[in-house]
């Protein structure tokens, strides 16, 4: 998912573009990636250590979650290979935005929204966080 190697290949790959910003953009897509694959492996050992047996039956909230975080992991995955599939100035510019545009993980802890007939979009914040 998002390790050393992973982390080395996406900002040579970055850096690599001939734009004089490839350097810096490249360390701060990965930063960004850190924080989000930390906060990913945070989450995923929460519902490990909460879920016990609970995960095991579909349907269930620890199922929903495990499901959830899934989906964020493919999505991170998606990215990661792309951003290291060699340098080329439009991905360089792109990075960024693209870090930031992942799917937010607090979605996979809103037992509401997991459990809702019709779950609200993913890419949606909650009312409550837009500003007025």
């Amino acid at each position: 998912m998002w390790d050393a190697d992973t982390r080395a290949r996406v900002t040579q790959a970055l850096a690599a573009a001939d734009v004089p910003y490839a350097a810096d953009t490249a360390q701060r897509a990965a930063a960004l990636l850190d924080g989000y694959a930390d906060a990913w492996v945070r989450m995923r050992t929460e519902v490990c250590e909460v879920a016990g047996r609970d995960s095991a039956r579909p349907g269930s909230l620890a199922a929903l979650r495990e499901s959830c975080l899934e989906r964020r992991r493919s999505r991170l995955r998606a990215l990661t290979e792309l951003l290291a599939s060699g340098p080329e100035r439009r991905r360089v510019d792109q990075a960024v935005q693209a870090v930031q545009a992942l799917p937010a993980l607090d979605y996979c802890a809103d037992a509401q929204a997991l459990t809702a007939a019709v779950p609200p979009p993913e890419g949606m914040r909650p009312a409550s966080c837009v500003p007025r």
